[in-house]
């Protein structure tokens, strides 16, 4: 094999590396990470580990190589707010009595408002802020996948308490923590925007950077 043969597979091997390089950081990047790597460990009950792997979701947003938002969401629905009490009873030895109370309050909740639980890692600093009047994301939730409805409150938590990380193990500490909630019923209206008919809703976090859309079949 002559000079210029050799030359010419030499350039040939290491655009193949390059090439299968950047498809593995490609797939390892656009990929979703596993829930179960966070759901499956850990000393939770398998109760609740089902529950929060069944109503959480994860939702990236890239530019390029560049990762623009990573986010994780938990939909406290009324079984999951029922799960939750369970698991918050196991771990602090509650009495039957605490116990119902703390269902009660849930419920009441859950009757009150259809809640979310996320957190956010966010890159850029000024843009990592849900809930600015003039904030560069946009959230709304879309039920099944035609009507649009805008959130009564996007509420960063700022509470350190350890519990949240338990409860929610994808939490970390460069992640900000929200609350995002909507209304029962449609506004000015008693019509419930989640009832018996609804078949799925979709949370829709949008801006300028990219969208992420994750969505909770409920039947």
């Amino acid at each position: 094999m002559n000079h210029m043969a050799l030359k010419k597979l030499y350039i040939n091997l290491k655009a193949s590396r390059y090439i299968a390089a950047v498809t593995i950081l490609v797939f390892s990047l656009s990929g979703c990470q596993s829930l179960s790597g966070f759901f499956n460990t850990g000393p939770h009950s398998g109760k609740y580990k089902s529950a929060l792997k069944e109503w959480t979701r994860e939702g990236n947003v890239y530019s390029g190589f560049d990762l623009e938002a990573n986010i994780f969401v938990t939909y406290l629905s009324k079984s999951f707010r029922a799960s939750w009490v369970d698991e918050y009873t196991l771990i602090n030895a509650l009495s039957d009595a605490e116990k119902e109370k703390l269902l009660e309050d849930q419920m009441a909740a859950a009757n009150e408002h259809h809640e979310f639980f996320g957190a956010a890692f966010i890159p850029e600093k000024d843009l990592n802020d849900l809930n600015e009047r003039k904030a560069s994301w946009k959230t709304f939730i879309k039920i099944n996948d035609n009507e649009k409805v805008t959130p009564v409150e996007i509420r960063k938590i700022n509470d350190e308490d350890a519990s949240y990380q338990y409860f929610f193990p994808y939490i970390t500490p460069w992640k900000t923590l929200y609350s995002v909630k909507f209304p029962v019923n449609y506004p000015g209206t008693d019509i419930n925007i989640i009832d018996e008919n609804t078949t799925n809703i979709t949370l829709i976090i949008t801006g300028p950077r990219g969208k992420v859309e994750m969505s909770w079949k409920l039947k």
